[in-house]
């Protein structure tokens, strides 16, 4: 029996015709500059599912998962991460998630993230006071360039001074974030919200 034509193509063919598909920007950029809150796919995950061949082509191949956008669910991260093996990421956390439940993994690839975006505040910070949340300083991210991470106040804690806005300040005997040149060596961008 004769084979299919479009199954001699060799995949390194087909991964350059998908990346000939992109659009050019990471499938958040838009939300990144404020335009949208809306979710978008990546432009090539709807080919994953044309068939068998085409999702383990763009499963094994690492450039296709340098961009994750992460919504609430840290096996998505793993699977993205494990997937882009060793390139630089840039990972972004568009819903508000448990900075400890991504800990392990954020640090376990800490050698290639390049990019790390909390849109949302940790969810700890609405639980517990600013000085029980887990620190992201705790992590030697050799790699990180651009950090932007959105923090609130919390809106209750110990008792501390009022806020121009009546929210609750706390004193933070521990930073969450220490930005010096031993744990972010290769940071140039840090925006805190």
């Amino acid at each position: 029996m004769q084979q299919h034509l479009l199954r001699r193509i060799p995949p390194e063919l087909w991964v350059t015709i998908f990346l000939l598909l992109n659009p050019g920007v990471p499938h958040w950029s838009s939300r990144r500059l404020g335009h949208s809150d809306r979710f978008c796919l990546p432009y090539w995950l709807p080919l994953m599912l044309v068939c068998r061949d085409w999702r383990k082509i763009i499963s094994d191949t690492p450039y296709f998962w340098r961009y994750i956008e992460v919504r609430g669910r840290p096996q998505w991260l793993k699977q993205c991460l494990d997937r882009s093996k060793t390139i630089p990421v840039e990972i972004v956390f568009s819903l508000p998630i448990s900075i400890s439940s991504v800990m392990p993994l954020i640090e376990s690839h800490r050698h290639h993230i390049k990019m790390l975006q909390f849109h949302h505040p940790p969810v700890e910070l609405s639980i517990c006071p600013l000085n029980s949340v887990p620190t992201l300083s705790r992590l030697p991210l050799d790699s990180l360039e651009s950090l932007y991470v959105r923090l609130e106040p919390p809106r209750f804690g110990p008792a501390g001074r009022t806020g121009r806005d009546n929210t609750q300040v706390t004193h933070n005997p521990r930073p969450l974030l220490n930005v010096s040149g031993t744990y972010f060596p290769s940071l140039r961008s840090l925006t805190l919200q």
